[in-house]
């Protein structure tokens, strides 16, 4: 009876959080009571199974309602916002889930802190907590201002939630209902199945969410460059009153109009174009890396270890989230496991052909992402030269000829564009929208932080050793936060591995590549942003989530050491189908309706006004100054301007205004602003 009162109530605050009335924030996301009634449900659904499965849901709310869903993730507590009602409830629902472990677990609480201390004096403790500081809280938020108190604050309160939510996922793990969470059937379907699901979430996002539209900067311009390449162009022929059209990573030079952008991703996201549906490339490439990346482990491991991996993936909202965007790096990805894939082919006994292909997937990965394509390149390389029984030079040799035959293209393009083969037009670009050398790898106080439009960031001028240290701090918080949207932290299995596994030349060889890729980007000086997570580390991906499957395995065998009952195993696994189903039942919603709804303030409203004719061929003034709303114009405007088709230009100064006039004659003049009127 009461299940069953419980399972009406849940689904009634899941069908009624759409009518729950939201305001419009700034630069995007909404008021969350919403997802909160939503959230009310589904732990009242959960407690009607499980009443662990329900706690570490509820912790999980509470965690994530004590965030800013927002730029860099901070818990709501800064003095003026303590009292706000959700705040308040946040921290309600972490104190009910804390007493509610408490009592679950009040007869285990003695060994549990007994084997806690144990293990804090052993050698582990110090990385641990290295680990642990390093990724619960973005230090550029407070370190350059001295706020060291809020700092302590906000670590405790973040701490606290931690605590809590193991301590939901202890009492989940030794309840009944974690051995009866079974595992999927290992079946050759399975990751085509997974794949399937992110491919239908992150179409869904990408288009009813995102609108079909990029939302950064640099996405506007990747489109752009699309739109060229599908016209059987590089450039267009340079506008009327270049100035008025005026866009980050957009230049003219001479006669010519382009997008400043490396070629890679553009010429692939050029087949959406043509298609007519640009928004659904990133969501097929994510989708193809789940059994892709599956193949891979499966080569390498055994098939439980890639079942593990490909679920992860699955369950990720960094890899959901971006490919759902129209950044490069879904494309930069699945480069990359196409080419581990075949090289592990190869040394299997598979055609040596294999290699010219896996090569050419570097090459391409070089022109979509050049610091990826040579990291990563060079690392396959060593690869293939140890992976071979024989012909090592020869496999190299091969492996290295489609690396050129599709790498040496930048030349080529770079030739075209810039009059100079080694010279890339975004370097040439960025030379003269900041100051010469500005946007480099290297270090140095004329390096990097263009002039007063970076904030938090990039705190401090140049690029140093802080620089580094906070960018790293950045990536690895958003890693943390953004992987696998856990309460209990999404490194939490790769820092068991880390801190107590086994480790195989496999697992050598992802310790070893995280800390290449890592040091590498730290020797640009921008973290690559918060956007949709870590995303200038993506490609530590599938290493990452490799070690957090030897993560499992590793508690797997430390349980079973000490409860050789059999029945350990079937409880860890239990455990990571409650975290991935909380994680896509809870955190995705809530950076749905939290953050990426009308995110950075991008938007379709002047595309859907041109889809339906409303300005005809007028010459239409964009009053806002902001660059996410002459971006959003920018992406209704066919970059040739046929005269049966709006212009869209920015408003500037009144002269400026009446030369725009004069070089567009005979058409409409329309001023507008935001068309919604927000």
């Amino acid at each position: 009876m009461i299940r069953s009162a419980l399972i009406v109530l849940g689904v009634a605050c899941i069908g009624a959080s759409p009518f729950v009335p939201v305001e419009p924030v700034p630069a995007g996301g909404h008021t969350l009571e919403a997802w909160w009634c939503a959230m009310v449900g589904v732990v009242l659904l959960f407690a009607a199974w499980s009443r662990p499965a329900a706690l570490l849901t509820l912790a999980t709310v509470g965690a994530l309602g004590l965030t800013k869903p927002l730029w860099l993730h901070r818990p709501w507590l800064s003095n003026d916002e303590r009292g706000e009602p959700l705040v308040l409830l946040a921290l309600a629902a972490i104190g009910v889930a804390g007493l509610g472990v408490l009592a679950v677990l009040r007869g285990r609480l003695r060994p549990a802190v007994f084997g806690l201390v144990s293990w804090c004096c052993s050698w582990r403790w110090p990385l641990a907590m290295c680990l642990f500081l390093g990724s619960v809280a973005h230090l550029t938020l407070y370190e350059p201002r001295g706020y060291w108190t809020s700092y302590a604050v906000n670590v405790a309160a973040m701490s606290g939630a931690w605590l809590v939510a193991m301590g939901a996922l202890v009492a989940f793990g030794t309840s009944d209902a974690a051995v009866r969470l079974k595992t999927p059937s290992s079946t050759a379907r399975l990751p085509w199945i997974l794949g399937l699901w992110v491919f239908l979430f992150s179409s869904v996002v990408a288009r009813f969410v995102l609108d079909g539209v990029p939302h950064i900067p640099d996405g506007v311009a990747y489109l752009f460059q699309a739109r060229t390449f599908a016209a059987g162009s590089l450039w267009f022929d340079a506008p009327p009153a270049a100035q008025a059209f005026e866009l980050y990573l957009l230049d003219v030079v001479g006669d010519r109009w382009f997008a400043v952008t490396p070629p890679g991703w553009p010429a692939v996201l050029a087949v959406g174009e043509l298609a007519g549906a640009p928004w659904l490339v990133n969501p097929l490439l994510g989708a193809l890396t789940i059994p892709a990346t599956h193949g891979l482990v499966r080569r390498l491991r055994d098939r439980e270890t890639a079942d593990t991996v490909a679920l992860l993936m699955a369950a990720s909202p960094w890899l959901l989230f971006l490919s759902a965007s129209f950044m490069t790096h879904a494309v930069s990805l699945l480069d990359a496991v196409l080419a581990c894939l075949l090289v592990i082919q190869v040394r299997d006994g598979l055609s040596r052909w294999r290699l010219v292909a896996a090569g050419c997937f570097m090459g391409h990965l070089f022109l979509v992402r050049p610091l990826d394509g040579l990291v990563v390149g060079g690392a396959l390389a060593l690869l293939v030269w140890f992976s071979q029984r024989e012909r090592h030079l020869a496999a190299v040799l091969s492996y290295g000829a489609g690396c050129v035959v599709v790498g040496a293209l930048v030349f080529a393009y770079n030739q075209a564009m810039t009059g100079d083969m080694l010279t890339v037009p975004i370097q040439e670009y960025t030379d003269r929208l900041w100051y010469p050398g500005a946007n480099r790898l290297g270090f140095g106080a004329d390096v990097g932080n263009p002039p007063e439009t970076w904030g938090e960031l990039d705190p401090y001028r140049g690029h140093g050793f802080k620089d580094v240290l906070l960018n790293a701090n950045q990536n690895l918080c958003n890693l943390n936060f953004e992987l696998l949207g856990w309460a209990v932290g999404g490194l939490l299995l790769f820092g068991a591995h880390v801190l107590g596994g086994r480790w195989t030349r496999a697992d050598r060889i992802c310790g070893v590549f995280l800390l290449v890729l890592a040091g590498a980007y730290s020797c640009y000086w921008f973290s690559g942003g918060p956007d949709y997570g870590a995303r200038y580390w993506y490609l530590m991906l599938v290493p990452v989530l490799w070690l957090s499957a030897r993560g499992l395995q590793t508690i797997v065998d430390w349980g079973q050491q000490r409860w050789p009952d059999g029945r350990f195993r079937a409880r860890a696994h239990g455990c990571l189908l409650l975290c991935c189903a909380i994680s896509v039942v809870v955190f995705l919603p809530w950076r749905v309706v939290g953050r990426y709804d009308g995110y950075r303030g991008f938007h379709r409203e002047y595309l859907e006004q041109v889809e339906d004719g409303v300005h005809g061929g007028a010459l239409i003034f964009v009053r806002s100054p902001t660059a996410p709303e002459y971006g959003s114009a920018m992406l209704a405007n066919d970059p040739a301007l046929p005269g049966d088709r709006p212009v869209f230009v920015r408003y500037r100064s009144e002269a400026e205004n009446a030369a725009t006039e004069a070089a567009f004659p005979g058409r409409t003049v329309v001023i507008v602003g935001r068309p919604s009127g927000r």
